[in-house]
């Protein structure tokens, strides 16, 4: 949920989401992923406390993935644990103010596994 609905329009900072997920089971050799649909600034993940990097499109490592509304993918196979319950936790950081006054994430998360 992006900040403004919260009266934090004028936010500069960071903001932590949290939330237990059940990861069914996967099978074996298969890939899982955690697809953050939009965000306004930067988006780091943690899952059951383990940092995860971002990778993009071209192989490339990051510390953090960063865009304006534009989806992003993070591949959490060794983190997370299939069957049980797990953490997931975004800190998502506003790097500018934009005139919609939004922040964090503005769009859907998901957990989905490769077919």
């Amino acid at each position: 949920m992006d900040w403004s609905a919260f009266g934090l329009d004028a936010y500069y900072g960071s903001a932590w989401y949290r939330a237990p997920v059940k990861v069914p089971a996967v099978p074996e050799g298969k890939k899982v992923y955690l697809w953050v649909g939009a965000t306004d600034g930067k988006s780091k993940v943690f899952v059951n406390g383990a940092h995860v990097p971002y990778v993009n499109g071209k192989g490339e490592q990051a510390d953090e993935a960063d865009g304006y509304c534009a989806p992003f993918s993070f591949d959490i196979t060794g983190a997370v644990k299939p069957g049980a319950e797990n953490t997931i936790a975004i800190i998502g950081t506003r790097t500018f103010i934009n005139e919609l006054g939004t922040g964090g994430l503005i769009g859907p998360a998901l957990i989905y596994r490769e077919k």
